[in-house]
């Protein structure tokens, strides 16, 4: 499996951002890039998401990627602090044969603006 991100690092934005309000201004958008280019299925069943380190939140769904596959998953964030940040996610599931599998993104770097 590989995961890239794009932009990085992730400069700041007005867009809006689900969850977000005038106590968390700082806010950014990017897509993070998935491709199977392994010979099995891959279920992916939950996403961590790291915030400067630290475990920020987590979300569970249901995404399959087939041998060859790729998938886009537009990501946005948000915070109360004006500083160069840094974020990852961990995307985790199970193979076609049952076999846990966890991917670990690249780290992005969120810019101050």
């Amino acid at each position: 499996m590989v995961i890239t991100v794009e932009p990085n690092p992730v400069p700041w934005t007005n867009i809006a951002v689900d969850g977000c309000d005038s106590n968390t201004p700082n806010r950014w958008a990017w897509a993070q890039n998935l491709e199977n280019k392994g010979s099995q299925a891959v279920t992916f069943t939950r996403r961590n998401n790291y915030f400067d380190g630290s475990l920020a939140n987590f979300g569970t769904f249901s995404l399959t990627l087939s041998p060859g596959e790729k998938y886009t998953h537009a990501t946005r964030w948000c915070s109360g602090v004006n500083a160069d940040h840094t974020f990852r996610t961990d995307w985790i599931g199970t193979t076609a044969s049952g076999s846990s599998v966890t991917v670990t993104g690249p780290e992005v770097r969120l810019l101050d603006h």
